[in-house]
């Protein structure tokens, strides 16, 4: 019963938006033929449009595949068609000549200090397009009953939403390694090698495979979670340290907790989770971020802690460049501001095309754009399990 309400709650709402008329109900399979039958004489290129506006508003029963890197979206209000982002940068104290007053010189109250601010506008967007052909015959044969209307849709929409979505997810991907990688050629400092450091503090000479045996990693586990938690208190000082800064300004940022974001590689995340040792690492500490997410792989599967990219940054002077082929490995972790990396999908939008005369089907094409910013003068700090 569940399945055909559905059904003819969907088409329902197709025939009255179609029509224009609100007095239409299926009440039973017969009349929910009827109003099948009413709905595709007005063409199947009106049947799919108002389908596809209808089912954008709807829940449905299938699975569709949700894309990862969430912790890098925003909507469109905070990461729109432009953004113009504009930054004060800081002025000088002087003098302050109210105790240093001389018999009768004059004080200028007029001198001027203008604002100097630095902007930085983001234009970039990539769109994609996808199409899928339905034969006339199918969709009739799918109107004849809500059990065939059911299964139609989760044919029709289930697959393109999901392969959509794994378009989206791509374009997520993409925008974390793009930074990752461009961090580590604009602002190096703050790329954190944790083996290299760990073994000139303890005086070891640990490797990446020895560093992870029983007796070696409890300790190094336990150091590594102070330095998180020691760069998220940092974070939330203002100043000029963890984030890029332009030959010709510095730029003031702070990070407070509620703005930073925490991304680690899972399989770090679920040993260190899931370790009898359980006191290697606090896990409160780590969902207490406003944001975390633990990834799977950065670019390719097979290689989950590499990435091997051109990434576009911005330039000493603040102008956007491609970098030169840069190989990052061995990633662990990273602690960003939110408004590092921003990734949004806008202007999706579906299309019918007229029917082919000759082989009886449908196109319906897919557009979309997914737009994402990398922003290296907020701050940010890579970890290396190197």
């Amino acid at each position: 019963m569940a399945q055909f309400e559905q059904a003819y709650n969907i088409l329902n709402a197709v025939a009255k938006q179609a029509t224009g008329r609100e007095d239409i109900s299926v009440v039973d399979t017969s009349s929910f033929v009827a109003v099948a039958n009413t709905v595709l004489r007005m063409g199947t290129d009106v049947f799919f449009n108002t389908l596809s506006d209808v089912l954008s508003r709807t829940i449905f029963s299938y699975r569709p595949y949700e894309p990862l890197f969430d912790i890098v979206s925003a909507d469109s209000e905070r990461w729109g068609n432009h953004v113009r982002k504009v930054v004060p940068l800081d002025f000088e104290a002087v003098e302050n000549e109210e105790y240093t007053l001389v018999d009768g010189q004059s004080y200028d109250p007029w001198i001027v200090a203008k604002d100097k601010v630095v902007q930085f506008n983001f234009y970039d967007a990539v769109t994609h397009a996808r199409y899928r052909s339905y034969p006339v015959d199918q969709i009739r044969t799918a109107c004849t009953g809500p059990e065939q209307f059911n299964e139609f849709i989760a044919m029709l929409f289930s697959n393109a939403r999901s392969l959509i979505n794994a378009d989206e997810e791509n374009s997520r991907r993409l925008c974390v390694c793009n930074f990752i990688a461009g961090k580590t050629i604009v602002d190096a400092r703050n790329v954190r090698h944790l083996l290299t450091e760990y073994n000139a503090y303890t005086g070891q000479t640990l490797t990446a495979q020895t560093v992870r045996q029983n007796t070696n990693y409890i300790p190094f586990m336990q150091w590594v979670s102070a330095q998180i938690e020691s760069t998220s208190l940092h974070m939330r000082e203002r100043g000029y340290k963890y984030h890029m800064n332009l030959t010709n300004a510095n730029i003031p940022r702070h990070t407070p907790r509620n703005y930073q974001r925490l991304i680690m590689m899972a399989d770090d995340y679920a040993r260190i989770k899931n370790s009898v040792l359980s006191n290697t690492f606090n896990e409160e500490y780590i969902k207490g971020f406003e944001k975390f997410e633990a990834i799977n792989f950065l670019q390719a599967e097979n290689t989950p802690n590499k990435i091997i990219i051109e990434p576009s940054i911005i330039g000493a002077t603040g102008t956007p460049m491609t970098g030169e082929e840069t190989t990052v490995d061995n990633f662990f972790a990273m602690i960003f501001d939110r408004d590092a990396m921003l990734h949004t999908t806008i202007d999706t939008s579906s299309y019918t095309t007229p029917i082919n005369g000759r082989t009886k089907h449908y196109n319906v094409w897919y557009h979309y754009t997914n737009r994402y910013c990398n922003d290296f003068t907020e701050n940010a700090v890579i970890f290396l399990m190197d």
